[in-house]
């Protein structure tokens, strides 16, 4: 097995810009994925703390396991709803996240009130 690296430089110049454009142009903001090894950039860590206090619906993608405050702060977030990725869901939740997503940006419902 190879070793994992990460590329900080990558994370702060792509992934915290993209998440900092999406908070102020998208309807919908999406991030794959929130995990230890993406938490090691500052800047990353500060945009994701940046979504997790947006009025703006978030598509994440996080670490089942980790206790970080920044993952404790999504999962906590006000209309959060945490659902799990197992193999028996899985080819049923993309559907199911579309629908959820266009609910909330029709006005009809917030994602977890369904």
């Amino acid at each position: 097995m190879g070793r994992y690296r990460v590329n900080l430089r990558g994370l702060a110049e792509i992934a915290a810009n993209a998440i900092t454009h999406a908070l102020q142009k998208s309807e919908v903001v999406v991030c794959d994925e929130v995990g230890p090894m993406e938490l090691l950039s500052p800047e990353f860590r500060r945009a994701v703390r940046e979504m997790a206090s947006s009025p703006k619906p978030i598509l994440a993608a996080i670490h089942k396991q980790m206790q970080d405050p920044v993952i404790l702060e999504l999962r906590n977030a006000e209309d959060a709803e945490v659902l799990e990725v197992t193999a028996e869901n899985r080819d049923e939740l993309p559907s199911l996240l579309t629908s959820k997503i266009l609910t909330y940006l029709t006005g009809h419902a917030s994602p977890s009130q369904e």
